[in-house]
């Protein structure tokens, strides 16, 4: 089940609280979601769990390699880590924004004897006793390795580095879509992937118009809208030959609104 509120899109506690039932074992909360970017409030989820004696997981996939150096930019980011009592775990991606290579993911928990949960073992196997730490049995050792690589190559200095670069792509970005009366973006996003829409048409023309002048733009549904993400670009600099905010006001132009 999912309880969010309509107008930050970010959970709803008192929602969630309503639909706990005594099977209820544990709650998810985001940091951030996918589609608009924005970090759960995960303190009050916290709270919730503690009271009701049940997990809580922490979807940190986008934001768990991102979101700690962002605060340290400057920003205000709520907390979502094991700073907060009643997170039991958390997920975060390496090949997102811990610029491993693709598959490479972290889980972590606060106590271990929820680790062991995790392991399959099978002693009835005629082959003899089987183990895994996980659900896939053999891993490919490469994507281990270039994580390994990245965060030595790159180290907590250079992460801050890349993250500024980021974010300050993704303030410009932004900046440009509230500038077109016809846009706006859903939500507060706490890092960089935000979602747009418009309530003048439908957004889903102006991402096929800005195809056609090559760009793919993801679509998002509940609402129909527009997500990006903003790269990291050679010389960390959105662009050197492409206004972006001309090219949406072209494929508005083009849409006849």
């Amino acid at each position: 089940m999912i309880a969010m509120m309509s107008k930050s899109y970010r959970a709803d506690v008192k929602a969630m609280k309503d639909k706990l039932s005594e099977n209820t074992i544990l709650i998810v909360g985001s940091a951030p979601d996918y589609p608009r970017g924005v970090v759960d409030p995960i303190t009050e989820l916290g709270t919730l769990a503690e009271e009701c004696g049940i997990g809580l997981h922490v979807d940190a996939c986008l934001g768990g390699y991102f979101l700690p150096f962002v605060r340290k930019l400057g920003y205000d980011i709520p907390d979502f880590d094991f700073s907060v009592p009643g997170v039991t775990s958390i997920s975060a991606d390496i090949h997102k924004y811990g610029y491993g290579a693709k598959g490479s993911s972290t889980i972590l928990y606060r106590k271990d004897i929820l680790l062991k949960y995790q392991y399959c073992a099978s002693i009835d196997w005629s082959g003899g006793i089987y183990a895994s730490p996980a659900m896939q049995g053999t891993r490919q050792a490469g994507t281990i390795a270039a994580a390994w690589a990245a965060f030595n190559a790159l180290g907590e200095n250079g992460y801050l580095n890349l993250v500024k670069v980021v974010m300050d792509i993704t303030k410009k970005l932004i900046d440009g879509i509230e500038q077109i009366p016809e846009l706006y973006i859903l939500g507060k996003p706490d890092m960089s992937v935000y979602s747009f829409t418009s309530d003048k048409f439908h957004v889903y023309n102006l991402a096929g118009a800005m195809e056609r002048r090559g760009w793919h733009l993801d679509r998002m549904q509940f609402p129909p809208a527009i997500h990006m993400s903003s790269p990291l670009l050679p010389g960390n600099k959105i662009s050197s030959s492409i206004n972006l905010g001309t090219l949406f006001f072209n494929s508005l132009n083009t849409l006849k609104v």
